[in-house]
């Protein structure tokens, strides 16, 4: 996309799906023609136009190698997670949405050590009211099944900012309000989230909270 950010719902599929994506590529990705050949480099950030055959070549054979090594690890993904001298590791991943849980638990995960809320407020455009977090959050759980769900609470500022919000602006934002500092300055934030996330333990969810650091 020309526009856009890491944090983009684009981005977050992507990054999900596995899919080899650009973002905030600039304006001049609008004036590629339809149906040219191109070879997205989703690692480097990288756009190659009209590739040579030799550079089609090579690209075929490292997706080759990648589809090997993504083999290879689903094979051993169901195995317990162990040290070698036999202590159990507890795999958690990382997700936004309740829809993103399936896929986690098929890839090995073990329920969810870290669920980014921030992703409530940027799609929206507005700030999610206490029941539609409420909502989330027990879809996140019921998804899970049982299985623990770790949950951020609201983490901004820095390299993430939310326009609705009207934060204020920093010469250093990454040592400025953000993370638990800003959210002790906006209770107006935290309040809800902190009844949303109790009403869904109440209704039943195995969920622990986690604050972002200052």
């Amino acid at each position: 996309s020309s526009q856009g950010g890491p944090t983009s719902h684009t981005a977050i599929l992507s990054r999900t799906l596995g899919m080899p994506a650009l973002v905030a590529a600039g304006g001049q990705l609008l004036d590629i023609e339809d149906g040219v050949t191109a070879i997205i480099d989703g690692s480097s950030g990288r756009l190659y136009i009209n590739p040579s055959a030799l550079d089609l070549d090579a690209a075929r054979t490292h997706i080759a190698e990648q589809q090997a090594i993504r083999e290879r690890e689903a094979a051993q993904r169901a195995l317990p997670a162990e040290t070698t001298d036999g202590h159990h590791i507890d795999i958690g991943a990382n997700v936004n949405l309740p829809d993103q849980v399936a896929m986690a638990l098929t890839q090995g995960a073990e329920g969810v050590g870290l669920m980014r809320t921030e992703f409530l407020f940027l799609e929206s455009g507005r700030t999610p009211s206490e029941d539609e977090q409420h909502a989330t959050y027990l879809a996140m759980a019921q998804a899970l099944d049982g299985r623990p769900l770790i949950v951020r609470a609201l983490d901004i500022g820095g390299d993430k900012q939310v326009a609705h919000l009207e934060l204020p602006h920093e010469e250093n934002p990454f040592l400025g309000v953000r993370g638990a500092r800003l959210l002790l300055r906006r209770p107006d934030l935290l309040a809800p989230q902190l009844r949303a996330l109790y009403r869904a333990a109440k209704d039943g969810a195995r969920l622990s909270i986690m604050f972002p650091m200052i």
